[in-house]
């Protein structure tokens, strides 16, 4: 969905070069929830306890039916490979 992400050192995050506060509140979803399993796979490789479950709470909460299952697409290929478990919870109303 994306090209390039930049952390600065405020942790501000730019997505190919525009502000997150710029981007659709769906995009910003997206976005985090990327950026979460990124921080917690880190931190896991840091901490040297690799392969460990991961909780993603209200995720996709704004998308739509389409996106949400793009979101979920990329959770259960990507993320499903660095952690042991991938466990997600929602507050969406479909």
């Amino acid at each position: 969905m994306f090209d390039s992400f930049e952390l600065d050192e405020a942790f501000n995050i730019k997505v190919d070069g525009k502000d997150f506060n710029l981007l659709s509140t769906g995009q910003q979803d997206y976005v985090a929830t990327a950026f979460r399993v990124t921080v917690s796979y880190l931190l896991s490789l840091l901490y040297g306890c690799p392969r460990t479950p991961l909780l993603l709470d209200s995720v996709g909460d704004s998308l739509d039916e389409v996106h949400y299952s793009a979101l979920m697409d990329y959770l259960s290929g990507g993320a499903t490979k660095l952690f042991s478990q991938v466990i997600v919870t929602s507050h969406r109303s479909a």
